[in-house]
């Protein structure tokens, strides 16, 4: 019996979800700012996912995370850094 279980455990953990191959580019806590990063990233061809983790009801506590895959992180930190200088 604990070997099964055991080895339910341990099939559940190698599930691979969509946003596991996801990397986190970029964070703010400036909406407007999240917004053009993602923008000037998907005009270069670099699909982009954000989370809001700002609060709910004041949006003055947490970020704005910009999420790209894993393929293209290199591509977009070097876009991102461009951008700034």
């Amino acid at each position: 019996m604990i070997k099964k279980l055991i080895a339910w455990i341990q099939k559940l953990k190698k599930t691979n979800t969509p946003f596991s191959e996801m990397r986190l580019v970029f964070s703010t806590t400036e909406l407007h700012l999240a917004t053009l990063k993602k923008l000037h990233l998907e005009e270069e061809g670099i699909p982009v996912f954000i989370i809001d983790k700002r609060d709910s009801s004041y949006n003055a506590f947490g970020e704005i995370e910009l999420y790209v895959h894993q393929n293209f992180i290199l591509k977009a930190k070097y876009l991102i850094s461009k951008e700034n200088e």
